[in-house]
């Protein structure tokens, strides 16, 4: 029997759908172009934020000086005056000097006094003198370490703001024009000489303190309280201001050595 035509395309176009029903065809997605590859660079990073600084407290002084500086009679000056205060090592103490040793630290105060009339200034120490400036007391066979601090005037004359020390074989860098303790004047008659004593432990025998020291060295020689006012007359300088910056010791001689820091303290 033969087959009818009609049958015959009905048949092939029911193969035509079941074989694109099975994948034999394409999609529309077929004809899309191929995805680009990857970047394989790591992308931006944000940056990040960093955490809020925590702002730190101000320190606090251990100590502060009450100081009234002001120009001798007829002095006057072309450049500020700065304020400084010396470690020694406890030199009035020590049987081989006569006055001073050499400066052990330099301490800066941030002050500058430019004018002619008094001004009263607030001098801060926040830190312990150095270990090298601790030396035994020395009088009446007291071995009890202590340092002595001495209030500086100076003018910065080579500009980088600080009381720069003499070497020894060298010549006066700044000028000091001023200082707490005057050491070659009469003790009988002259002013009032200041010191700041730093000792390792107490002497209440003597009403001293451990720790931080006012001491008037000239009329009541002995502790003053640490709110005492300390007047501070400034001059032309010389070489007995000098001394205090000098790096040399000052032996038991009369007249003293010339040979150190350029000074000369001859009469």
């Amino acid at each position: 029997m033969k087959s009818s035509p009609l049958i015959s395309r009905s048949l092939r176009f029911a193969l035509l759908l079941t074989a694109s029903a099975c994948g034999g065809g394409t999609t529309p997605e077929d004809n899309l172009p191929p995805a680009p590859p990857a970047d394989p660079r790591p992308g931006p990073v944000e940056p990040q934020t960093p955490p809020p600084e925590i702002p730190q407290p101000p320190r606090k002084p251990q100590l502060t000086l009450n100081v009234t500086m002001s120009p001798a009679p007829g002095v006057t000056f072309d450049k500020p005056v700065r304020l400084a205060m010396g470690w020694y090592a406890n030199p009035l103490g020590r049987e081989d000097l006569t006055q001073w040793s050499q400066p052990l630290a330099i301490v800066e105060g941030g002050i500058v006094y430019q004018g002619s009339a008094p001004e009263d200034i607030e001098f801060n120490v926040y830190d312990d003198p150095p270990e090298a400036a601790m030396a035994p007391f020395g009088k009446h066979d007291i071995t009890t370490l202590c340092a002595m601090g001495i209030l500086l005037a100076y003018q910065d004359l080579n500009g980088n703001g600080k009381l720069d020390t003499i070497p020894v074989t060298g010549q006066p860098i700044d000028r000091i024009v001023g200082t707490s303790m005057r050491w070659w004047t009469k003790y009988e008659s002259g002013p009032e000489r200041y010191a700041v004593i730093f000792m390792a432990e107490a002497l209440p025998q003597w009403d001293v303190r451990k720790g931080f020291n006012l001491a008037e060295l000239s009329a009541s020689n002995g502790p003053v309280p640490l709110s005492t006012p300390i007047p501070l007359q400034l001059f032309t300088g010389g070489p007995q201001f000098d001394t205090l910056a000098c790096e040399g010791l000052w032996l038991r001689e009369s007249p003293p050595p010339a040979d150190q820091c350029g000074l000369d303290l001859t009469p």
